[in-house]
């Protein structure tokens, strides 16, 4: 199938589409034939997209959600709609830890203090992992592995989700 690749890539992605053979599928050039085509986040998926393919059969999001897809408008041409839910699950996770260690070791104000020589005046009040009490909303895939990690500190932790 003529696959059009909306939006720049990882380099890992291409390297999947080397390794399987399937570079003669895959073009960067807009091709108003394309069957399928791939976006990310910066496309908007609208009428005025899906017009300028008239043989799309299916549109893939390359991450989670679908706020950037005109779902009813695909429904209504037969465009089969997907995402890459646990393409970004890792990551996100690693990212939201990482702003909680941020924030209860304030690490801003330590940078500041370290490079404007104040940091001989002693080390600021820091609250520790095993102290916290958190509520998690939206204990999906990302969500339930932030409650592990802050669980394996100590915190108690809660969530709430709506599914």
């Amino acid at each position: 199938m003529n696959t059009y690749v909306v939006e720049n890539m990882p380099e890992i992605f291409w390297q999947e589409i080397k390794k399987n053979g399937w570079e003669i599928y895959f073009s960067t050039h807009k091709n108003k034939e394309a069957e399928i085509a791939i976006i990310r986040t910066q496309t908007f998926a609208d009428r005025s997209f899906f017009d300028q393919f008239p043989n799309l059969k299916m549109l893939i999001r390359a991450g989670t959600g679908f706020d950037n897809i005109d779902l009813s408008e695909a429904k209504m041409r037969n465009i089969v709609v997907c995402n890459t839910p646990e393409a970004n699950a890792i990551s996100a996770f690693e990212h939201t830890i990482s702003f909680i260690f941020s924030l209860i070791k304030q690490l801003k104000i330590s940078e500041k203090n370290l490079f404007s020589g104040n940091w001989k005046s002693g080390l600021l009040n820091n609250w520790e992992l095993s102290d916290l009490k958190t509520l998690i909303v939206g204990v999906g895939r990302v969500g339930t592995k932030v409650a592990k990690a802050l669980q394996y500190f100590g915190a108690e932790v809660k969530g709430v989700d709506p599914y």
